[in-house]
């Protein structure tokens, strides 16, 4: 068994504020509770920077959601801190504070007030070769839109500087795109009634940033629910776009192409029902699926074409994009239960032959071979129990994991047409932390 390796699960985690200590954070919150060590200090210059009632910010989504996030920017064994507030009397813009800590003393490199009245999210990542990690805050622009403004920071001088580049985007990532060593920043769009959805590749030369490359996108995308940085195939690095429309999802993938020097937005102008058609109805996001390196991508469809009774469990078919024949090739099959957040990858026997159906209440999902179409031989059960069930209502199932508030276990209830066994089914079976029921 394992865990999928989602970048974005860290989205669902609490933030948490410093080495643990909680404050008040809430919108209504003046002034944070009294802390004391390290924290107290911090406090204390902000409060002697804001001059005034003021309220923390803290980022809405991604890794840090703090209203003050500690980081060694220099790896000189010395965190450095940023925070965010918004004064009393000031509804429309927040303040950015960037502090380091030197000789024991916490000290203010920079004081930044960015027009925008939230914060979305803060990342670091070194784009220009001199081994300190820049500062990634994005702020609320409007519903559909945020503002990327970026930090240098200088461990010599002691100070953060905003660099001269804002980037608009609806999502972004940031990883090693154009393979020259450094890191590059793609930014995705909606299209507004004025713009079309686009993507831009940001990229860091001679002491500046600049674009270097963009592309149009599917204008039919409303928002971009998931983003993953990683390789596509071979040694291209790109980025897998889950996009929300109309009538479900869909994927585009993003990578810059070097030999032609250009960005690359694909599926374009593929067919419904195709194999490279990534639209579906189901919140299935791209992920590495079975752990080689390589992010997949996910399209959905009924299980086997049996006419069956009840509610049959959607197959999930993950494939890889070749970014040279910019065709997709198969990789692997799941049966997927969204309702509890898991799939079974089907074992090659059992592609084309099986069927899986799921109970009214979603707990069980039952693989059956199939006899003329039909249903036959139950083969397989999953079924999701609450932690809080007594061992002796689960007897006959074995434990395969216990995550948040489950105990997912199963059954082989016949071994003999397909000889499956115990470790099969724990070594194919996947929990999605993105897609737990609530």
């Amino acid at each position: 068994m394992k865990y999928t390796k989602a970048l974005l699960a860290a989205v669902l985690a609490a933030g948490v504020l410093l080495s643990g200590c909680s404050m008040d954070l809430s919108e209504g919150a003046l002034r944070p509770p009294k802390t004391t060590g390290r924290e107290a200090e911090i406090q204390r210059l902000i409060e002697k920077t804001a001059g005034g009632s003021y309220t923390l910010k803290y980022p809405k989504t991604g890794q840090y959601r703090s209203a003050i996030i500690t980081k060694d920017l220099d790896n000189d064994g010395r965190d450095e801190a940023v925070s965010f507030y918004r004064s009393s009397d000031e509804q429309s813009s927040t303040q950015m504070l960037v502090m380091c800590d030197r000789d024991g003393q916490w000290t203010l490199c920079g004081s930044f007030t960015i027009d925008c009245a939230d914060v979305e999210s803060i990342r670091f990542a070194d784009y220009n070769y001199d081994g300190v990690e820049e500062i990634f805050a994005g702020f609320v622009k409007n519903t559909s839109l945020n503002e990327l403004h970026i930090f240098e920071f200088s461990a010599d001088k002691a100070e953060a500087k905003k660099v001269d580049y804002t980037v608009t985007y609806s999502g972004y990532a940031i990883g090693d795109y154009d393979r020259d060593g450094s890191n590059e920043i793609i930014s995705l769009t909606t299209a507004t009634s004025d713009t079309e959805a686009q993507a831009l590749l940001t990229d860091y030369d001679n002491k500046r940033l600049y674009t270097l490359s963009e592309c149009g996108l599917d204008s039919s995308v409303t928002r971009y629910e998931r983003l993953v940085s990683g390789l596509i195939d071979g040694e291209t690095m790109g980025v897998t776009a889950d996009g929300a429309t109309e009538d479900g999802y869909n994927t585009q993938v993003i990578f810059y192409d070097i030999k032609k020097r250009r960005l690359i937005d694909f599926p374009t102008g593929t067919g419904k029902g195709s194999d490279e058609d990534t639209s579906r109805a189901y919140a299935v996001f791209c992920e590495d699926i079975n752990d080689d390196g390589f992010i997949e991508i996910p399209s959905v469809e009924d299980s086997a074409a049996a006419k069956v009774e009840g509610i049959v469990a959607p197959v999930v078919t993950w494939r890889t994009l070749n970014t040279k024949k910019l065709k997709t090739r198969e990789k692997t099959r799941c049966v997927s239960n969204f309702d509890f957040g898991y799939s079974f990858t089907l074992p090659e026997n059992f592609i084309g032959s099986t069927v899986a159906i799921l109970s009214d209440d979603k707990r069980s999902l039952g693989i059956y071979s199939i006899s003329d179409g039909q249903p036959d031989t139950l083969l397989i059960t999953l079924k999701v129990f609450d932690i809080s069930t007594p061992s002796d209502k689960m007897s006959g199932y074995s434990a395969l994991e216990t995550y948040n508030q489950y105990i997912y276990t199963f059954k082989i209830d016949d071994d003999t047409i397909y000889y499956i066994d115990d470790e099969t089914v724990k070594n194919n079976f996947i929990i999605h932390e993105l897609n737990q029921k609530d």
